[in-house]
């Protein structure tokens, strides 16, 4: 639409590629978060018979408690100020620590949260991990082995919330690096997990995770939420929106357990 676009050229458009029209930032892309254990031929993986096992759609929240947010941050300079803003956008459900007993402490936290939010390093040494405070702490990491199963009550009765790693500074994440992790958060019954396939920089990660947190709190789905952040950063010259990656279904959301759905009334999932 503007007359500066290359497309508007004859000549020009047969060597342009319009970004917007590419797949990453014209799709709502899911990536399930699905997996099962390898096994003999003749043996069912223990995950497919969990009652878990099926990939949830929907993150239930009661109409009489607010959006409950859990927060993991490095000690950035900035954390403080992210922890405000992300504050602001939440609510009173919103908590945030930095020292990793107390981020443990709120991962086995037996009400539950919708969102489970890092702000944080990503390491790779034997396996991936997530880097915490205190900084320089040689105990700071949580990794898939810190992560211990019988204390964490996502989904019984709680919500299976959504896991966000923005995790700053990170190697890229590559599969065979994530998937202990990953795998620690699916057993623990997470809707989902969203993560960095790159290395980043604090401004962009604190700018990506701040828009994706008000996008859910607003009603959106995560694939929805993802395609309006791309083509907002995209607008303004910067392609990083493809940055991050989803592993969970596109119609992801928050979702009250009683009355009616905003969501689910505006994607004509509600009889009338």
């Amino acid at each position: 639409a503007q007359p500066s676009c290359p497309l508007a050229d004859d000549q020009k458009r047969l060597v342009t590629v319009c970004p917007f029209g590419f797949w990453g930032f014209r799709h709502q892309i899911e990536q399930p978060l699905q997996h099962v254990t390898a096994t003999a031929p003749d043996t069912v993986p223990d995950e497919m018979q969990s009652a878990a096992f099926s990939q949830a759609s929907l993150i239930i929240r009661s109409p009489s408690d607010p959006l409950r947010v859990a927060a993991g941050f490095f000690p950035f300079p900035d954390a403080e100020a992210h922890a405000t803003e992300l504050g602001q956008v939440v609510g009173t459900g919103f908590e945030w620590a930095e020292d990793r007993d107390d981020i443990r402490d709120l991962l086995y936290d037996t009400e539950g949260h919708h969102l489970f939010y890092f702000y944080c390093h990503g390491v790779s040494a034997e396996a991936f991990a997530l880097e915490v405070g205190p900084e320089g702490s040689p105990h700071n990491r949580i990794e898939a082995a810190s992560i211990e199963d019988e204390l964490i009550h996502w989904g019984s009765p709680g919500p299976q919330p959504l896991v966000i790693l923005v995790a700053c500074d990170s190697v890229a994440m590559r599969p065979k690096i994530m998937h202990g992790l990953f795998d620690a958060f699916r057993n623990a019954k997470a809707s989902g997990v969203i993560g960095a396939q790159i290395s980043i920089g604090t401004t962009l990660g604190r700018e990506f995770g701040r828009g994706l947190v008000e996008a859910l709190n607003d009603g959106r789905g995560v694939g929805e939420s993802f395609l309006s952040l791309r083509h907002e950063l995209l607008r303004r010259h910067n392609p990083l929106g493809l940055a991050f990656t989803s592993f969970a279904p596109a119609t992801l959301h928050i979702h009250p357990a009683e009355g009616d759905c905003s969501w689910c009334v505006e994607h004509g999932l509600v009889r009338t």
